[in-house]
């Protein structure tokens, strides 16, 4: 049996759980199922101890277990069309709410992996998958660029020449849910806080560049490299090319406020929150964080020094703070920042569906009735990089969902 988690689906994986006691939430056919800090509405059939699939809000569910399980809302895609299931044809699994009762992920029997002939016979509890003996069963849910009738350049325009190598410009890691590595932090890690801030992620600079070859070197075969500044978002470089999304470049605006600063050899990963400037544009629908319009800021998480090989050395938390204090930059608000936290004073569920300034001082103060999204865990050992980890409220998960279901466009997917 051979179990594959997918690039960047790492948070959209099918896991393998056995469901805990149902609780009578007082709707007649359905019962509430919490799994860590997620919550199933199941039916009133589904027992204790029962082991199952989760599916995480917005992931996307392969065609096949859709089609044989009858999924689909519209009973004509389903294998029989004279049921219908409650899932769209996007094939999202949505975070929605019923009355007091939110459901943010999805519970599917083995039964469902064996209809599409998936065979689950040999599956463990906590296994946790994208793909299960080379077939898909369900991966994190992306718009295209056609699907959202949006077009952008960067995806269309192909370039004879780009000066980046990506090794000398890497993108910032994934970050996994925090959820299902708690058991991996041990008492000698330091454990960071920091709030997690909702805009458009954005790395800038100061690196090695490819010079465009001459003819000699093409003759002899041979690079040759100058340093540049550079910008980029979480997946792409930003070469020089207008962004389709608002017909601007958040990332190349805010280079060209801060490239004076970076030393080289340095790239700085950040958070952009507000506005695309100049404009009235939110970077994200609700989450301006009351900046007046047309102006935006920049949220330094991470700071690397990174080699002509592509070594990347983390500095340390304490270093960020005191370079970005010493240059007049912002980073991510600390909430924080001691060993031992995990074992004595860690509550997940005081982090989820709150408001933060209203307990640190120091947190950046979201929109009025909205909930931060979330918190970023960063922990530091003896390693060249630190873990980090995120955890997101539910009520955030809910209004991405909202987002996605309203068709609103989203500089960071698009991006």
């Amino acid at each position: 049996m051979k179990l594959i988690i997918k690039e960047w689906s790492e948070n959209y994986t099918a896991q393998v759980v056995a469901v805990p006691k149902p609780q009578d939430i007082g709707l007649n056919t359905l019962n509430a199922v919490q799994i860590l800090w997620y919550q199933a509405l199941v039916g009133k059939e589904v027992q204790e101890w029962e082991i199952m699939v989760m599916i995480p809000a917005e992931a996307q569910i392969s065609e096949d277990i859709m089609y044989h399980n009858n999924l689909y809302s519209m009973s004509c895609l389903n294998k029989d069309d004279t049921k219908s299931g409650y899932i769209g044809n996007q094939r999202r699994v949505r975070a929605i709410r019923l009355g007091w009762h939110s459901s943010n992920c999805l519970l599917l029997n083995l039964q469902a992996l064996d209809n599409a002939w998936i065979h689950s016979r040999w599956l463990n509890e906590w296994d946790s998958f994208n793909i299960l003996d080379n077939k898909e069963v369900c991966i994190k849910y992306l718009k295209s660029v056609k699907e959202s009738g949006h077009w952008n350049k960067t995806k269309w325009l192909t370039r004879k020449f780009s000066k980046i190598d990506e090794k000398n410009f890497p993108e910032h890691f994934s970050t996994l849910h925090l959820w299902k590595f708690l058991d991996s932090i041990k008492s000698y890690m330091r454990m960071i806080i920091t709030q997690k801030l909702h805009g458009t992620s954005g790395r800038f600079g100061f690196v090695e560049v490819k010079i465009k070859k001459s003819l000699i070197d093409r003759i002899f075969n041979r690079q040759r490299y100058k340093y540049d500044y550079v910008a980029g978002s979480r997946r792409s470089i930003k070469d020089g090319v207008l962004d389709g999304f608002y017909n601007s470049d958040v990332w190349n605006d805010k280079l060209k406020e801060i490239k004076h600063l970076i030393p080289k050899d340095t790239i700085l990963y950040g958070e952009i929150i507000g506005y695309v400037k100049w404009t009235s544009s939110p970077i994200q629908k609700w989450y301006t964080y009351n900046l007046p319009v047309g102006t935006n800021e920049l949220y330094i998480y991470r700071i690397t020094s990174n080699n002509h090989d592509g070594l990347a050395v983390d500095w340390s938390r304490n270093q960020i703070k005191a370079w970005c204090k010493g240059n007049g930059l912002k980073e991510v608000p600390e909430l924080v920042h001691q060993k031992n936290y995990i074992f004595y004073h860690f509550t997940p569920e005081v982090w989820l569906d709150v408001r933060y300034h209203e307990t640190f001082s120091n947190a950046v103060v979201v929109d009025e009735g909205k909930v931060d999204e979330g918190i970023w865990v960063r922990i530091e050992d003896e390693t060249f990089q630190p873990i980090l980890y995120k955890l997101k409220s539910p009520k955030f998960l809910e209004h991405e969902t909202d987002m996605l279901d309203q068709e609103v466009l989203d500089i960071e997917s698009e991006n």
